[in-house]
Formats: structure tokens, sequence, C-alpha cells
């Protein structure tokens, strides 16, 4: 992809759209055959969601994103002709109570995770240590106060999905590629 055309891409909050093909192609890359229920954190415009939505169409639905916008992806969904059950949060998808919130009102941790985070640094918070630890992180990272929102997003994914869930994650190619993420 050519750098000029990231800029028409993403947003304020460094979020880059997915493709419907990218989305389709990422779940169907997926090997989880009729999960219970989909986690889609940070939903935005609900690519992954819908893509999701068609393969696993009777599956349960948990979206999350901060972005007051991404509500209207229910409405969207059933269009499409989604006939599982689905859940917005509209909040932080690195809240550090996240895993209590949804796990309270889903009764159960989702199968799979899709996910396409923000390609930025955020500011470090401290409830970031946490969701790093939890995902079995922290000890991987030489400074972890400068982990970019990918690796946060994925050690997230990884607090809510089910023993034996699978991840499907877009992540900028330094964090397959950096060196200080090799460990």
């Amino acid at each position: 992809m050519r750098t000029q055309h990231h800029s028409r891409n993403t947003d304020a909050l460094g979020r880059y759209y997915t493709s419907a093909a990218v989305s389709s192609l990422l779940i169907d890359l997926l090997p989880a055959a009729k999960p219970r229920a989909v986690l889609d954190l940070g939903s935005g415009r609900g690519a992954l969601s819908l893509a999701a939505s068609g393969r696993w169409s009777r599956s349960g639905l948990v979206t999350v994103d901060v972005d007051a916008q991404a509500i209207d992806l229910g409405e969207r969904l059933r269009r499409k002709g989604f006939q599982g059950r689905h859940a917005h949060f509209l909040q932080d998808a690195l809240a550090p109570d996240l895993p209590r919130a949804l796990h309270a009102s889903w009764a159960g941790m989702p199968e799979v995770a899709v996910c396409n985070p923000p390609f930025i640094m955020n500011q470090w918070q401290d409830s970031y240590g946490a969701i790093l630890e939890d995902a079995g992180f922290s000890g991987c990272l030489p400074a972890i106060a400068s982990t970019d929102a990918a690796v946060l997003f994925l050690a997230q994914n990884l607090r809510l999905i089910a023993p034996n869930g699978c991840v499907g994650i877009i992540v900028p190619d330094s964090l397959v590629s950096a060196e200080k993420y090799t460990r």
C-alpha cells in the first residue's frame, strides 16, 4: 500500500477502517465452526462484525467501541440477515474492568475475537500494566510504558475470550517485525 493512502483511511483516534474484502478474508481464516459468541473490540464502523455475522449468523456478537457512532451497528447487522443476539458496549475497549462488565452482562466468554485496533501509541495509563500482566505479556516487553495500542488490544482480547478461543487481529507490521517485540 502506498503511504499517501494512509491519511485518507484513518481518523483522529488512529483507526484504519477495514475493507469488506479484508474483513471477509480474516473471518474465513478463523478455525471456529460455530462459536457461541464473537467479540469485536473497537468495532468502529463494523466491517469485522458484519463479516463475522455473515459466517456465524446465529452466534452472539459483542461489540465494544468508545465512539457513539458505532451504536447503529445492530440495525445494520439485522438488515444483513444476522439472527443472533447482539450487545454493544459504549466504552473504552482498554478499560481494565471490561472483562467483568462483559462477562456479567453476557453470561460467558466469547470463543472468537476479531479486532482491528488503532495504530497509535496510547498515552500510558497504569491500568494498562494490569491488562498486559493478565495476558502474560508484561515480562515480554522491554518498556511497557511505550507499548502501542495493537499490543494492548491483543492483550485485552486474550483476557476476554474463552480458553482455547481464537483471535483474528489486524496488526501493524512493526508488531510482527520490530526488535522490541521479539520476545
